[in-house]
């Protein structure tokens, strides 16, 4: 570990006490296909795990073989365009794709694409077609490009049983804001009801309907982290408790995608980088250590 590494590390874990060490276990599962390079989120439905990438690639979305990493069905979405898919999230119902990547700042096209679920899995149907969920950040006046310096840029996506939520990705104060967005189609001005200062990047989130607990990803120049929020009420997601963890990866640094994985761990993706290929991981838990709280 070099001495870069070395300050960061003292830094969090002196500066922000609930930051724990690797707390899951990492296994690495496979490269994916070049066609994903830039995988931009994760979902599993069925057993099926489903990716999409980001930053104008093609409107699809891709099952993936978790053996081999290669693509067993590709999907459509045929009156969608992808001007930079960010993250994907399910309820019972439906598929929601989050076009909301803005790294420059000056989006007024941001959508949430909603596709049936009975659609996309009805048996030979590699063509869907979505509704619309558009949106725009009301604080938001002015839309001068603003690349990697702007505070209106999201890549992280849940639906709950009520709402959509939006969790931002701040380039200026390294927070995470809070947005609540309908489920139905429509356009609408969203604000921010709430924040938590992450110190990263924040790059897509899973939300279990068992458990009620949520798992943002996200990186920082040197690291991958994880942070579990739980406990909390009625979607007060900050407000409850809220514990971030460092990862530990072989390969690529840049996670993109989170879902969960059935056997209460979950998968994680990670985009292409110069030196990795995109990669599908698989984090398991550690077992708590007797008497180890929250915080």
């Amino acid at each position: 570990m070099n001495i870069i590494n070395l300050l960061f590390l003292y830094f969090l874990f002196n500066i922000f006490p609930g930051v724990e060490g690797q707390h899951f276990a990492t296994e690495r599962i496979i490269a994916l296909s070049g066609e994903m390079r830039e995988t931009s989120g994760l979902i599993r439905i069925n057993n099926r795990i489903i990716t999409l990438n980001d930053s104008g690639g093609r409107p699809h979305l891709y099952e993936i073989d978790t053996l081999g990493g290669k693509i067993l069905r590709k999907i459509i979405v045929a009156n969608a365009e992808n001007h930079d898919w960010e993250d994907i999230a399910q309820d019972s119902k439906y598929i929601y794709i989050g076009d909301i990547g803005n790294n420059n700042g000056n989006r007024r096209d941001l959508v949430i694409y909603r596709i049936l679920k009975h659609d996309y899995l009805q048996s030979g149907n590699d063509k869907v077609y979505a509704d619309k969920i558009n949106f725009h950040y009301k604080a938001q006046t002015n839309f001068s490009p603003k690349r990697y310096s702007n505070n209106f840029d999201a890549e992280a996506l849940i639906a709950t049983r009520d709402s959509l939520y939006l969790f931002s990705k701040n380039w200026i104060n390294m927070k995470t804001y809070l947005y609540a967005i309908p489920k139905s189609p429509g356009d609408y001005g969203v604000e921010i009801s709430d924040s938590l200062n992450v110190k990263g990047l924040v790059t897509s989130a899973v939300y279990n309907p068992v458990s009620g607990s949520v798992m943002l990803s996200g990186y920082t120049p040197v690291s991958n982290f994880i942070v579990r929020l739980s406990g909390y009420k009625d979607n007060d997601f900050f407000n409850g408790k809220v514990r971030k963890y460092l990862l530990e990866l072989e390969g690529s640094k840049q996670t993109e995608g989170i879902c969960l994985d059935g056997r209460g761990g979950f998968f994680v993706s990670a985009e292409k980088t110069r030196t990795y290929p995109a990669m599908l991981y698989r984090l398991y838990p550690k077992p708590e250590k007797q008497g180890k709280k929250d915080r």
